[in-house]
């Protein structure tokens, strides 16, 4: 959910500023995306809850650093819902940008243990996963992170540091699957 972008161009803007009009937007939207995602809003999703991870990850780690902003404990309650319900209340069923691995969603995040799927969604994920865990002294993802992470460095990245070799999703393809173009 693209969202997050937004929250972190508000918290830097506060940061860089102190002016916290976009911060206070932010804030409202999150309240918002809680209603409608985990508790219900009567004009969303015939009034029930969607309690379904975005295609995107970018919110999560987003929602820690709007917790660490405003101290308002939601925050980090909806980054740590929207990491626990991933691969949980919906698995896609399809090929490609359709896959559930291409979105992360083919098993539950502390379940991970192998880099799949489109690059830039997986490092959000699993930053998210890192800031969740470090914000709540939780051990929940480690055994994920740190398997990932050995995945990652050990066998899909360039020696530059590029990931998502794999042509047409932008992601990770089979081990040492490194092409030089």
């Amino acid at each position: 959910m693209n969202m997050g972008h937004m929250y972190e161009a508000a918290i830097a803007y506060f940061r860089s500023t102190g002016k916290d009009k976009w911060l206070k937007i932010a804030e409202k939207n999150a309240q918002h995306i809680n209603r409608v995602f985990f508790e219900a809003d009567p004009n969303y999703n015939n009034g029930q809850p969607v309690n379904q991870a975005p295609g995107h990850q970018e919110i999560e780690l987003a929602l820690v650093k709007l917790y660490e902003v405003t101290g308002n404990q939601l925050y980090l309650d909806m980054a740590q819902n929207f990491l626990n319900i991933r691969g949980v209340t919906y698995i896609p069923e399809g090929e490609k940008y359709m896959s559930a691995t291409y979105s992360q969603q083919h098993l539950p995040v502390a379940d991970q243990r192998n880099i799949q799927g489109h690059a830039v969604r997986a490092m959000y994920q699993f930053s998210g996963m890192a800031d969740v865990a470090s914000t709540t002294s939780s051990n929940k993802y480690d055994e994920a992170l740190q398997s990932v992470w050995r995945d990652i460095t050990n066998n899909k990245m360039h020696i530059t540091g590029g990931l998502g070799a794999l042509h047409g999703i932008e992601g990770f393809g089979p081990d040492y699957y490194l092409p030089n173009k």
